[in-house]
C-alpha cells in the first residue's frame, strides 16, 4: 500500500517537474529575444481557425491529438517535435512561422490562408471602430435631442 501510494505522488511530483521545466525553458528561449510566448499562442490560435474555426475540439481531432493536448499549447506550452511534424505534413505549417512567425517556409496554400485570415480580421477591427463611432455620434445626437431648450 505504502509503495503504491509513494508511485502516485512520485508521478504528480515528475509531472509537476515536468511541466515547470517546459515553463522555464519557454522563458529561458523567451529572455534571448528570439521567442515571443504571446504571439506563439496568437499564431496556434490563428492556425487553428483556419482550419477549424472557433472549435478546439474539431481541431485536434483532425491533427489526431488530444483536446486537452491542442488546449494546452494554446494556453502557452510547447508543441512537441512530433506535433509539429503532424502540423507541418498536414496543415502545411512551418517550425519557423509556428516558434517565431517565420513566413519563409509556408506552403504556398498556408500562405493564401493566412494572407486571408490577416484580411479578414483587418476588415473586423476596421468595422469594429466604424461601429463603435457610430454609436458614439447616435449618442451624441440622442444626448441633444433630450436636452431641453
Amino acid at each position: 500500500m505504502l509503495c503504491v501510494v509513494h508511485a502516485r505522488v512520485s508521478s504528480k511530483r515528475l509531472r509537476f517537474e515536468k511541466e515547470q521545466g517546459e515553463k522555464y525553458a519557454v522563458k529561458e528561449i523567451e529572455s534571448r529575444g528570439r521567442f515571443n510566448l504571446e504571439d506563439y499562442k496568437k499564431r496556434l490560435k490563428l492556425l487553428r481557425q483556419i482550419y477549424a474555426g472557433d472549435n478546439q475540439q474539431e481541431f485536434a481531432e483532425r491533427i489526431g491529438i488530444p483536446f486537452k493536448r491542442w488546449n494546452n499549447y494554446e494556453r502557452g506550452y510547447p508543441v512537441p517535435r512530433e506535433t509539429a511534424f503532424v502540423l507541418m505534413e498536414e496543415l502545411g505549417v512551418s517550425v519557423e512561422w509556428l516558434w517565431y512567425g517565420m513566413t519563409g517556409n509556408l506552403t504556398k496554400s498556408f500562405s493564401l490562408k493566412l494572407e486571408e485570415a490577416e484580411r479578414a480580421k483587418r476588415d473586423y477591427e476596421i468595422a469594429v471602430r466604424k461601429l463603435a463611432k457610430a454609436k458614439e455620434s447616435v449618442a451624441e445626437k440622442e444626448a441633444k435631442r433630450r436636452k431641453p431648450v
